[in-house]
């Protein structure tokens, strides 16, 4: 990308572009905590600096296959961040203000993991392509319940008959 700056030159705009993705990150994070009320934690900080090494490694030019690992990373800790606007948006403000209704702590932690898990299952079919692999474990799964179910219910069936 930065083909006719010199070599000092380009690791000080990536050293810039590292630092400025973070702190630019940091800052949103801050405002969204402040005037919002959103909860964000340490999994927010760590996604705003693994974001900002991505983007200092794609400014730098670097084309190592490592470097979607980084992505991939970036990716899933985003949903930190998606965790903490539906907990805040979705649960505080619409449910409990508006509708005056309070949700279990348990239902958030469910609809939180099913976003982490729908994430997760994206980035493994679409940057990892296991699609096959997912699609063999999860209907791998299915047989294994079905046949368990079919002998449970022929062993019972077999305990009431005699």
């Amino acid at each position: 990308m930065l083909d006719a700056v010199s070599e000092a030159q380009r690791d000080a705009i990536t050293v810039v572009a590292f630092i400025v993705t973070f702190f630019v990150a940091l800052g949103i994070g801050r405002f969204l905590k402040r005037r919002a009320g959103v909860q964000l934690g340490l999994f927010f900080r760590l996604f705003c600096l693994i974001l900002a090494f991505y983007a200092a490694i794609a400014v730098y030019g670097v084309n190592a296959p490592w470097r979607y690992h980084v992505g991939s990373a970036a990716i899933l800790l985003s949903t930190a961040l998606i965790v903490a606007l539906v907990n805040r948006y979705v649960w505080d403000l619409y449910f409990e203000k508006n509708r005056q209704t309070a949700i279990p702590h348990f239902l958030r932690e469910v609809v939180g993991g099913v976003i982490f898990l729908i994430v997760l299952l994206f980035i493994l079919s679409y940057g990892y392509h296991a699609e096959t692999q997912l699609k063999g474990l999860l209907a791998g799964n299915h047989c294994r319940l079905c046949r368990t179910e079919s002998l449970r219910r022929n062993h019972w069936r077999n305990i009431h008959s005699n």
